[in-house]
């Protein structure tokens, strides 16, 4: 009976030795979890933040590219402009020079006149 009792508070020994490695594996294991739990938060706040900020940069180049949209019409609208300003100039000069020939002629045939009165 004796040896019956030890072999069992042996057994239970060695039942309350792996209990208490269980426990305290599960301790470590519990830790780890709320370690992770914790990174994951911080994870998500960042990647939140992340996704705002891209967003915000989204919305940003697109304003930016509509600016730029609008130069680029009002430049090549300046040039069209420009562009028919110097023909509009050029056509303005033609005709200058062609009247101040012909008054250049009316002056000198005039001339011519008065010489022979």
């Amino acid at each position: 009976m004796t040896k019956q009792v030890k072999v069992l508070e042996n057994k239970l020994d060695k039942a309350l030795v792996q209990f208490n490695e269980a426990l305290s594996s599960n301790k470590s294991l519990r830790e780890e979890i709320d370690n992770l739990r914790r990174e994951r938060v911080a994870f998500d706040n960042v990647y939140r933040k992340m996704e705002r900020e891209l967003h915000e940069k989204k919305k940003e180049m697109a304003n930016i590219i509509e600016i730029s949209n609008i130069a680029y019409e009002a430049r090549d609208q300046a040039q069209n402009e420009i562009a028919a300003l110097r023909a509009q100039a050029d056509k303005e000069s033609a005709s200058f020079e062609a009247e101040w020939r012909e008054l250049g002629k009316i002056l000198e045939s005039d001339r011519k006149v008065q010489l022979c009165i």
